[in-house]
C-alpha cells in the first residue's frame, strides 16, 4: 500500500503542445506506479483522438486535442506566473504606474499583493478552505495505511518542504498568511483520527485538547502551512506549552500537515483528468451557417465520448484510479475569413492560443493584439484591409465568429454558446475602484475578473497535438 496510489506530486514540466508533423508516441507500458502515467495516458489518447477528427474533418480546419488541469501543471506552478500573466493579457500594466503615481507606489503595491493572494487562494481551493491543491488526489486513503506507514508520510512531508522553498518571497508571504479557514472542523477531525491510527492516541490528546494553540503558535509564526518549513524555535515552543517531547512534537506537526493536505473533501476533492478537443474552421462567404456547425459539433463530441469510452488508456487509468473524475469537453469555433486567415497565417503555435484567448475575451482585446502584430507575417491585400480597418468592420467580423462548446461531466451533457466579451473599459474601472476604495470586496471583483480570463488562456498549461486539415505548411 503506497501513498502514491493515493497522493502524488504534479508531474514536472508536463507541458506540451506539439503539432502532429513532431509528435512522437512512446512506446513503453503503461504502469500507473510510474510519474510519467498519467502523461503517456494523454500522449495516447490525444494522438487517437487527432487522428479520429482527421478521418472527419472537414476541409480547411485546424484541429487540436489536448488535457488541461493538474495532470499538467500543479496550481502551485500555476500561482507563481498566473497573476502576471493576467495583468499583462488585461494590459493593466501601464495602468498600474499611472495608479501608483497618483495614490503612491505604496498603497498600490499592497492592493496588488493583497488581490494576488485572493486570486492565488482560490486556485489553491478556496481561500475559506485552507489552500490545499497542491498535490493529485487520486484515491481514498484507507484509514488503516498510518498504523504502518508513518516514516512514508513523514518523507512525503519533507518533499513538500522542498517544494516550498522554490516560493519567491511574495509566493511565501501568501502562504504564511494562510490558515485553516472553514476547513479547520474536518482537518481537526482527520488529524484525530491520523493520530489514533499511529498509536499516538495520547499524544493526540493533549494536543487536542490545545488544538486552538496548537494552531495560533505556527499561524503567529508565520509557518502554519504544509508548504512552509517549520522553525526549530516554533517546534521548541509547541512542545513546552503542549507538554510534548521532541519526538512527539515532531510526529505531530506531520501528521497535522498530512492531515490538511489529505482531508477528505468528498467526491468533488479528487483530481480530474479533463480531455479537450477543438475544431477551427472557415466560415463560407454567407457566413455561419448554425445547423451545419451543430452537426459538426454533435460529430465531434461523439468521437471524443467514443474514445472516452473505448481507448485501453483510459481503461488503464479508471481501473487504477477510479476516483479520479474522466470529463471531456468539445469545441467548435467558426472564424470570418479574414479571422481565420489570420490565425492560421501565425508562425508560432503559442500565438494562436493567444488569439483564441482574445477571442474570448472581447472584439477590443483581439482587434489591439492583432494589429500590435501586425495582422500576419504575409497578409493577402484583402485580409490586412479587413484586419486594420475602421472599429466598426472590425466590431462586424468580431460579432460573425461562434464559438460553441459541448461538455460532459458527472455522467451530464451540457451544450452551450460559450459567453464572450470584457469591455477594456469595465475592466479598467474595476482595477481603479479596487486600488482607490482599498475595500475587500472591490478587491475581490478584480480577482474574480483575473480568474475568468485564466480560464480563457491556455498559453503555459496544456499538453496535445494540433494539425491543419489539410495538412499545410504550418503543421510543421
Amino acid at each position: 500500500m503506497k501513498l502514491r496510489n493515493f497522493l502524488r506530486f504534479h508531474p514536472e514540466s508536463a507541458q506540451r503542445f506539439v503539432p502532429l508533423s513532431a509528435f512522437r508516441a512512446g512506446h513503453r507500458d503503461l504502469d500507473p506506479e510510474t510519474d510519467s502515467f498519467f502523461s503517456d495516458v494523454t500522449d495516447r489518447v490525444t494522438h487517437d483522438l487527432l487522428q479520429e477528427m482527421k478521418r472527419e474533418a472537414r476541409s480547411d480546419s485546424y484541429l487540436a486535442t489536448f488535457v488541461r488541469g493538474s495532470f499538467v501543471q500543479s496550481r502551485l506552478e500555476l500561482c507563481r506566473w498566473i497573476w502576471e500573466r493576467c495583468l499583462r493579457v488585461l494590459g493593466h500594466e501601464d495602468l498600474l504606474e499611472d495608479l501608483r503615481r497618483i495614490h503612491g507606489a505604496m498603497a498600490v503595491d499592497e492592493a496588488i499583493q493583497r488581490m494576488e493572494s485572493i486570486a492565488c487562494s482560490t486556485i489553491l481551493g478556496g481561500e475559506n478552505e485552507g489552500a490545499s491543491k497542491l498535490v493529485l488526489r487520486l484515491s481514498e486513503l484507507p484509514k488503516s495505511y498510518l498504523s504502518h506507514s508513518y516514516p512514508e508520510v513523514s518523507g512525503w512531508i519533507q518533499k513538500i518542504f522542498q517544494h516550498g522553498g522554490t516560493l519567491n518571497s511574495r509566493m511565501k508571504d501568501l502562504f504564511a498568511s494562510a490558515d485553516l479557514g472553514e476547513a479547520l472542523p474536518i482537518v481537526r477531525s482527520t488529524f484525530q483520527e491520523s493520530m489514533e491510527a499511529s498509536g499516538e492516541r495520547e499524544t493526540g490528546a493533549k494536543v487536542l485538547e490545545h488544538f486552538d494553540d496548537f494552531i495560533r503558535i505556527q499561524f503567529e509564526a508565520g509557518c502554519l502551512h504544509p508548504l512552509l518549513p517549520m522553525r526549530d524555535e516554533v517546534t521548541r515552543k509547541i512542545g513546552i506549552e503542549l507538554g510534548l517531547s521532541a519526538v512527539e512534537t515532531r510526529t505531530t506537526l506531520d501528521l497535522f500537515r498530512f492531515s490538511w493536505l489529505s482531508r477528505n473533501q468528498g467526491s468533488r476533492g479528487y483530481s480530474d483528468f479533463s480531455l479537450k478537443c477543438m475544431i477551427v474552421l472557415e466560415q463560407e462567404r454567407g457566413g455561419a451557417n448554425r445547423s451545419l456547425l451543430d452537426a459538426d459539433l454533435a460529430k465531434l463530441f461523439s468521437t471524443a465520448e467514443r474514445t472516452f469510452e473505448v481507448h485501453p488508456a483510459l481503461r488503464i487509468l479508471h481501473g487504477s484510479f477510479p476516483r479520479v473524475r474522466l470529463e471531456v469537453a468539445a469545441y467548435v469555433i467558426s472564424l470570418p475569413s479574414p479571422l481565420y486567415r489570420c490565425f492560421k497565417g501565425m508562425e508560432e503555435d503559442r500565438d494562436r492560443w493567444v488569439f483564441l484567448c482574445r477571442l474570448y475575451m472581447g472584439e477590443e482585446y483581439l482587434r489591439d493584439w492583432v494589429r500590435e502584430r501586425g495582422g500576419l507575417a504575409e497578409p493577402d491585400t484583402a485580409t490586412r484591409a479587413a484586419l486594420t480597418g475602421e472599429s466598426q468592420r472590425w466590431k462586424d467580423l468580431y460579432d460573425q465568429a461562434v464559438v460553441l462548446r459541448w461538455k460532459r461531466s458527472d455522467h451530464e451533457s451540457i451544450k452551450v454558446v460559450e459567453p464572450r466579451g470584457i469591455l477594456p473599459s469595465r475592466a479598467r474601472r474595476v482595477l481603479e475602484k479596487a486600488i482607490a476604495s482599498g475595500k475587500e470586496e472591490a478587491m475581490r471583483k478584480y480577482c474574480r475578473l483575473a480568474v475568468k480570463v485564466s480560464k480563457y488562456d491556455y498559453t503555459n498549461n496544456v499538453r496535445g497535438i494540433w494539425t491543419f486539415h489539410p495538412t499545410s505548411p504550418n503543421s510543421s
